[in-house]
């Protein structure tokens, strides 16, 4: 038959092992001689933003993407680079050192001087060049010769948007792994507390079945919804030390560290109403702010690739002075400056390749107002479905409460038929095992609502500031 009287030993000895806590309190696999790290929501919240791997990675791609701005904009600071030559051959020898200083003006204009002094054989050389660069048509104007800093901008902005859905994405699962955990605490709570009830009607039948007051099948329904229970237990456990792991993966926590997390299981009232929501939604979701920017930014690279249409035509204009001597300083003698100015150009006739890229362009334009519309109406979807997924939690909560009072009533009621024997054990063990699953049931609407107002928030933009 087997040793049922183990079970309160064994009981006491798994709540030792796992810490006991009230609802909405957590405390897990604590490590002798480990400092425990103790953490409210809102605490919680700030460590899961602050510390978490996959923040951190969006974070660096953030600055990568700054880094390409600053990369692309420095094609426009003033350039100084040093030159150099030197050769022998079988005719001259040629050593040579200068500088090249360049500017490209964000309305295309391109500017250089370039200073160079060298000997060549036995006689020293100067030479001084500069140049001037002005497109007409095609390649003029500051938007079309900034379209590569503000793609880069653009980018930046995007992965900006990118870290802010990271970061609200990471409030809401570490919310919902902490309400998750208490739930699996709660449950694993139930079944402890059930499972020594059930030694306690186990040790009672035997006693009974003892004096004649019970029958072997009394026993043996104990025995079998015991083990049921202590299975159940198992299970539970499992899933508690699982939500624990889970929370500690978000909050970037070794696994060995003791961890104590608080959440409270009050009900925000939450009466908004629907039109209020959606004008809230659509003026502050990022998401739809980047589908606006990205709507600009398809126009103005459309405007780029119909600039690209223009002809290539450059007026370039020339300057060099140069002298030469056996005496060095006589080099900087005047010998004569040349000037040059020249109209030249190189474009293709039929631009195919510039006028398909203009009307992908007009079409992108097009699938950006499409997507600008369609993010529109999935933002009015999500608020009525978090809306309304409360309201239907609110409703339930008012269920399980009153199924809770139903359930007490039954249990009182099944404990003094069986004091009468007017009942079996079967009758108690059952009105007993619904007046907790009740209150688990009740727990886990109230959760469902909590998280379900995070989530709310979260479709509103409001649940954290950019």
């Amino acid at each position: 038959m087997g040793r049922p009287y183990l079970t309160p030993l064994f009981l006491t000895v798994a709540i030792l092992l796992v810490e006991p806590c009230t609802p909405g309190h957590a405390a897990f696999f604590a490590k002798p001689g480990r400092r425990i790290l103790k953490l409210n929501l809102p605490q919680a919240i700030q460590y899961a933003l602050t510390h978490n791997r996959g923040l951190r990675r969006a974070a660096n791609q953030l600055k990568r993407r700054g880094f390409s701005v600053d990369s692309t904009s420095s094609e426009f600071d003033v350039k100084l680079r040093p030159l150099s030559q030197a050769g022998v051959s079988d005719e001259t020898r040629r050593i040579s050192a200068g500088v090249k200083l360049s500017k490209q003006f964000a309305n295309g204009v391109e500017a250089s001087l370039t200073p160079e002094i060298g000997r060549i054989d036995d006689a020293f050389r100067q030479e001084l060049s500069a140049s001037l660069k002005i497109p007409l048509f095609k390649g003029y104007g500051r938007e079309t010769n900034l379209d590569p800093v503000k793609r880069a901008r653009f980018g930046f902005r995007t992965a900006q948007r990118s870290l802010y859905l990271a970061r609200v994405n990471t409030v809401i699962e570490t919310v919902a792994a902490i309400y998750n955990l208490t739930k699996s605490r709660r449950l694993t709570e139930l079944f402890e507390f059930m499972a020594g009830r059930l030694s306690h009607h186990l040790q009672d039948a035997l006693l009974r079945r003892q004096v004649g007051l019970a029958t072997p099948l009394d026993v043996f329904r104990v025995k079998i919804r015991l083990k049921d229970v202590q299975d159940n237990l198992a299970v539970s456990q499992t899933a508690l030390k699982n939500a624990a792991d889970r929370l500690k993966l978000l909050l970037a926590v070794p696994m060995e560290q003791s961890l104590t997390v608080t959440a409270p299981l009050t009900l925000p009232t939450v009466d908004m109403p629907l039109e209020k929501a959606f004008a809230i939604g659509l003026a502050r979701r990022v998401e739809i702010q980047q589908a606006q920017d990205a709507l600009a930014e398809s126009r103005r690279r459309s405007q780029v690739a119909g600039h690209n249409l223009l002809p290539g035509v450059n007026i370039v204009a020339g300057f060099v002075s140069a002298g030469s001597a056996a005496v060095f300083n006589d080099i900087f003698q005047p010998q004569g400056d040349r000037w040059t100015i020249s109209l030249e150009g190189s474009t293709d006739w039929a631009r195919t390749a510039e006028k398909a890229a203009f009307q992908q362009s007009l079409l992108d334009v097009g699938s950006a107002r499409l997507d600008l519309a369609s993010r529109r109406e999935a933002v009015k979807r999500e608020i009525r479905q978090e809306l309304d997924a409360l309201h239907r939690a609110r409703t339930r909560i008012r269920i399980r409460q009153a199924q809770i009072k139903q359930a007490r009533g039954k249990l009182a009621l099944a404990k003094i038929k069986f004091h009468y024997n007017m009942a079996d054990n079967f009758d108690v063990m059952e009105a007993d095992r619904e007046w907790q699953q009740a209150k688990v049931n009740l727990l886990n609407v109230k959760t469902d609502y909590i998280v379900g107002t995070f989530r709310l928030r979260r479709v509103l933009g409001t649940l954290l500031e950019r």
